[in-house]
């Protein structure tokens, strides 16, 4: 099987589809020395603790509710802030911008997709940049003519 090139999905399983499978058995123990650590288990190992509970359809929701609230809510404070002073329009769009662009880059090559801070960090970064440019495109004009004109808004 060829393996992939793409960082995110190389961080998948790399066993195939099928029926649920159990856990090899346990071999018989040997006993250690008093005070040695155990030999099997790798020192410096990254040990996270296990998930309570499985993600649920209610879990989704309310992680895409959030992330949609702290999006909307940066992009209208933007939104304004521009409106009030448009020589911020710029800043906050190439900061948006950028600033999105790379942690979306730290969270594809660092491994970090699910980390809620990457994430709210992202949404409010997207939202700075959907506020501003909204502001620029709906009040951009072209010879005395609206330009949302020509692109729909």
């Amino acid at each position: 099987m060829r393996e992939t090139s793409n960082p995110v999905f190389r961080s998948l399983p790399k066993q195939r589809g099928g029926y649920a499978q159990f856990g090899p058995g346990v071999a018989g123990g040997a006993a250690t020395h008093y005070g040695q650590p155990d030999p099997y288990v790798a020192p410096y190992v990254d040990q996270r603790a296990a998930v309570a509970r499985p993600l649920t359809i209610d879990d989704v929701v309310t992680k895409t509710g959030i992330t949609l609230a702290v999006l909307s809510a940066v992009a209208a404070v933007s939104y304004f802030l521009v409106a009030s002073n448009q020589a911020w329009a710029g800043p906050f769009t190439f900061i948006g911008a950028f600033g999105g662009l790379g942690l979306v880059l730290l969270a594809t090559f660092g491994r970090k997709q699910d980390s809620p801070a990457i994430v709210l960090s992202y949404a409010a970064l997207e939202g700075l940049f959907l506020g501003a440019i909204s502001f620029l495109l709906a009040h951009f004009a072209v010879s005395t003519t609206n330009a949302g004109v020509l692109i729909g808004l």
